[in-house]
């Protein structure tokens, strides 16, 4: 059995915002849904159960799908903060040569 997923977080007070709109929109969430059932085939994987959007504030969106291999996530952030996806990889270059400091481990 699949695993579901979390329930969803409660909109902010930012929830009446543009970007909070548009992401609870149905039609972004039927072109949201299409593009990560669309990559998910690509390696041979699907959807196998409703998705979620957990959370809605006006810096991104997070959606989650289940699938038969376990959870799926989607996020996407609005322009004025693009910066992260370049931020999170150098971090986690800059993790990967400090070893496992920071993850728990010794």
């Amino acid at each position: 059995m699949p695993q579901q997923p979390p329930e969803a977080r409660p909109l902010g007070p930012d929830a009446e915002g543009q970007w909070v709109r548009r992401w609870r929109s149905p039609s972004w969430n039927s072109a949201v849904d299409a593009w990560v059932g669309a990559r998910l085939a690509e390696r041979e994987r699907r959807v196998c159960g409703e998705p979620v959007t957990y959370r809605a504030r006006f810096w991104s969106v997070v959606r989650c799908y289940p699938t038969a291999e376990g959870l799926v996530w989607f996020k996407e952030n609005n322009p004025g903060h693009l910066f992260e996806a370049g931020l999170v990889t150098a971090m986690a270059r800059l993790a990967g040569r400090c070893g496992r400091a920071g993850r728990g481990g010794s």
